[in-house]
């Protein structure tokens, strides 16, 4: 077996076991007793959804600051019960936390590296659940977001900015960004992002080993799966026949529901039909791709899979963060303003139950708090980001780290910072927090690495 796909097979085992220690963590903690913010999100709930009034639940979460996603699942599992054990709320919020470990891996292996990533989940996963599960739906949310808005400066496709347009109107769903919508923190930190972005692709050289692995990574693009069976007869076969048996089973199946109810299919029983109905194309498109007919097909695609090396995956700092586009500016604004639109419909619904301009700058009581403590360890504690940029900066000069790397760690900086003068939001930030002290550790390892192997070429040398 080669390094590079024995390396891949450690990383996705210890990612895996990672998130199951995270379920499990929130498993044993379910079986602990329970607290207020259990018994408030249970109340907030379990009145309305015993009578089905979902307009209700709503009502309740904007009134109590909670996250309106979470509720609206709970609203479906409280639906038509009387009764409902409220730790079981800590069993779904370990499902969302699983969710938020892999994204935080994502997200430290795109603004750092693969150790990065992985140290992140690890904080992550080892962080007691009675301090961030209740969160974790919402974690999760903030960091695909920020993915999301990555890829689609680095890709510039309609279809990214169109994700990351959907993904903000699920943000807004968390009740993060209640206050000012048209104007906040989260877009204005991310604007910030983006200009710095632009200025150090321009202001900033390249150095040459890293922009030879970024070319290498285009020219390897030119040989993606999609660039071998675009316009092949064989899959254009394939792709047709499994459209055709999709549409058969899509029609059976609502024939067969609407017989089997024998009235007008309900809500619930139309999205169960289409979630079926899709699960079995699923199966139905893999079960043709396994007949011998599609041999050829099959072994291009395993071919292609077999060749696929980590260490040229196109997530890494210098392959992402390179010089903007033109006009993407206007697609940033565009797609912000699409998913303000979709979501202004709920904002006019419930508007009366927010608080639109409570606590919306609260610096002064973050300094007021670090001076009460008197602590020197408290200042440095704050200042990690800071000085995982400084690190990353000296290793930047020095030729250890790319460009990219050093965009990726001030982007972090910003993000795990910018809600110190909003500590009613600083659940946010702390993701990014953890990929910051995560990262020091990281980049300190590639400093003796990279001592390790100038000593070793000079004792060679010489």
């Amino acid at each position: 077996m080669k390094t590079s796909q024995f390396g891949r097979n450690v990383l996705i085992v210890s990612l895996i076991g990672i998130m199951l220690l995270t379920f499990a963590c929130h498993v044993r903690y379910s079986q602990k007793n329970i607290k207020m913010d259990d018994l408030m999100r249970t109340e907030a709930v379990a009145p309305s959804a015993a009578s089905r009034d979902i307009v209700r639940t709503v009502e309740k979460a904007v009134v109590h600051d909670l996250n309106y996603l979470n509720q609206i699942i709970f609203y479906s599992l409280y639906k038509g019960k009387a009764i409902y054990p409220v730790s079981k709320f800590r069993i779904w919020d370990g499902l969302f936390a699983v969710l938020a470990v892999l994204m935080i891996y994502r997200v430290g292996s795109i603004c750092g590296n693969k150790a990065t990533g992985i140290l992140s989940a690890i904080l992550l996963a080892l962080t007691p659940p009675s301090l961030w599960g209740e969160y974790a739906l919402r974690i999760f949310v903030v960091l695909l977001n920020f993915e999301l808005f990555i890829t689609a400066i680095s890709k510039n496709t309609t279809f990214r900015w169109s994700l990351w347009s959907v993904s903000s109107v699920l943000l807004f769903s968390t009740g993060v960004f209640a206050e000012a919508l048209l104007l906040q923190s989260w877009f204005l930190s991310l604007i910030i992002v983006f200009a710095l972005w632009s200025i150090g692709t321009k202001v900033m050289p390249e150095w040459k080993k890293f922009a030879l692995l970024a070319r290498e990574a285009r020219r390897k693009k030119n040989k993606s799966l999609w660039k071998k069976i675009q316009g092949d007869a064989g899959f254009s076969r394939y792709i047709a026949t499994a459209i055709f048996v999709g549409i058969i089973i899509l029609a059976l199946s609502f024939v067969g529901g609407f017989f089997v109810s024998r009235s007008i299919l309900s809500v619930e029983t139309l999205a169960f039909i289409i979630l079926l109905s899709f699960g079995m194309v699923i199966i139905a498109s893999a079960v043709l791709f396994a007949l011998p007919i599609f041999n050829r097909e099959r072994n291009i695609v395993l071919d292609w899979l077999s060749e696929y090396k980590l260490n040229k995956s196109s997530n890494a700092p210098c392959q992402i963060f390179t010089t903007p586009r033109s006009g993407i500016i206007l697609k940033l604004f565009f797609s912000y303003s699409a998913a303000i639109l979709i979501f202004l419909p709920f904002f006019f619904a419930f508007y009366k139950n927010i608080n639109i301009f409570i606590n919306n700058w609260e610096f002064s009581k973050a300094i007021t708090f670090v001076n009460s403590s008197n602590s020197f360890y408290t200042w440095i504690f704050l200042a990690l980001p800071v000085i995982f940029v400084l690190i990353t900066l000296i290793c930047y000069l020095l030729r250890i780290v790319s460009r990219g790397r050093l965009i990726g760690a001030v982007s972090l900086m910003i993000l795990s910072s910018i809600y110190i003068f909003q500590q009613r939001y600083a659940v946010i930030s702390t993701p990014f927090y953890i990929i910051c002290s995560a990262g020091i550790a990281a980049i300190t390892v590639d400093i003796f690495s990279f001592l390790f192997v100038k000593l070793n070429s000079e004792n060679e040398n010489s």
